[in-house]
């Protein structure tokens, strides 16, 4: 299973080896439930990345970076969803963390306006430099250094998530719950 990720204009590719079987079992699978266990294989995947990352993360004052990291299917809301993937992000949820991971040019103020407490916006003439931010990539940094033990917890535990679906739709069909979709999907 070969797959191609992209964010942002960086971009990696990676396959997957060894793991036909499992594809094998995902495809005797309902829709529904083999969405469910790949969901849950790749989150715990990507737990070791996300500790990683949250080992290298800058250490501010706030440590904010580093809290701010998690594994979930949103960035944000979405009112679309595509009906045939399962998409899963790991990232840091900090408003400046891609400042941090990708650096800054060099930057001012000028032209910005600003709201003085006195309940007044201004535009100050002479723009305040707010310097540079060098590159932090401490996201890449952390797939770079994880991402073998990431594959290897994926494919462990996707034989765990397919067990226990296999288990739970033993038990549905023993007691007759199974919906007529699941079925329909079971029967081809």
């Amino acid at each position: 299973m070969a797959t191609r990720a992209q964010a942002r204009g960086y971009a990696f590719t990676f396959e997957l080896t060894g793991i036909q079987e499992i594809q094998r079992a995902l495809d005797q699978l309902p829709r529904s439930v083999t969405k469910t266990v790949l969901k849950n294989g790749i989150k715990e995947g990507l737990k070791d990345a996300k500790k990683t990352a949250q080992a290298t993360a800058p250490k501010g004052a706030t440590g904010n970076p580093a809290r701010s990291i998690h594994v979930g299917e949103k960035l944000k809301k979405r009112k679309f969803k595509h009906r045939d993937r399962v998409t899963v992000y790991m990232g840091s949820t900090a408003p400046h963390a891609h400042l941090v991971e990708f650096g800054t040019a060099s930057r001012s103020r000028e032209g910005a306006s600003v709201y003085q407490s006195d309940g007044q916006w201004y535009r100050p003439s002479a723009g305040a430099s707010t310097g540079v931010m060098p590159q932090n990539a401490f996201l890449t940094r952390a797939w770079d250094l994880s991402k073998r033990q990431v594959l290897i917890t994926f494919r462990q535990s996707m034989w765990k998530h397919l067990s226990k679906a296999a288990e739970r739709l033993r038990g549905k069909a023993e007691r007759g719950t199974l919906g007529k979709g699941a079925v329909k999907e079971l029967m081809r």
